[in-house]
């Protein structure tokens, strides 16, 4: 009795894992990737919209959103920060995830465990490079260095 050109025989030696990497059919692919296109296209239509907005209003209230947004710049990197330490603390978590995700192979598993302080040094190397960047930290340190004002 043979199990068929592309699945193993129930006595063979290949591992679930080159089972579950063989290609979905076709439609399962296109079901899975029309998600992520209605996604981006919705968010093309909102920032289509928000564009529409900026370029239509006035140039003194365009320069107060600007200075509002500039204000509550910190939120998101406050946000970010703690993203990232989440990761860092729960990072057995997010590696069993991808372990049911399938994107990390059971033999890697251990491997993986053992990268959290290499995410961790990724992770602080990405705040500093992008949502912190060189101007925020040079007006960090300028302020600790001039001290209280009195």
């Amino acid at each position: 009795m043979s199990a068929g050109p592309h699945l193993p025989a129930a006595g063979s030696e290949v591992s679930g894992d080159a089972v579950a990497g063989a290609r979905p059919p076709a439609r399962g692919r296109v079901r899975r990737w029309l998600g992520w296109v209605l996604y981006g296209l919705v968010l093309a239509g909102v920032g289509a919209l928000l564009l529409t907005a900026v370029l239509t209003m006035p140039p003194e209230v365009f320069i107060r959103l600007q200075h509002a947004l500039r204000g509550a710049a910190h939120v998101g990197v406050m946000v970010q920060v703690a993203v990232c330490a989440w990761i860092v603390i729960q990072w057995r978590l997010v590696v069993l995830i991808g372990r049911r995700r399938g994107i990390v192979a059971k033999r890697e598993l251990r491997r993986v465990l053992a990268l959290r302080w290499h995410a961790a040094l990724f992770l602080t190397l990405y705040l500093v490079a992008v949502p912190i960047g060189p101007s925020r930290l040079l007006q960090a340190v300028t302020m600790v260095l001039a001290g209280p004002k009195f």
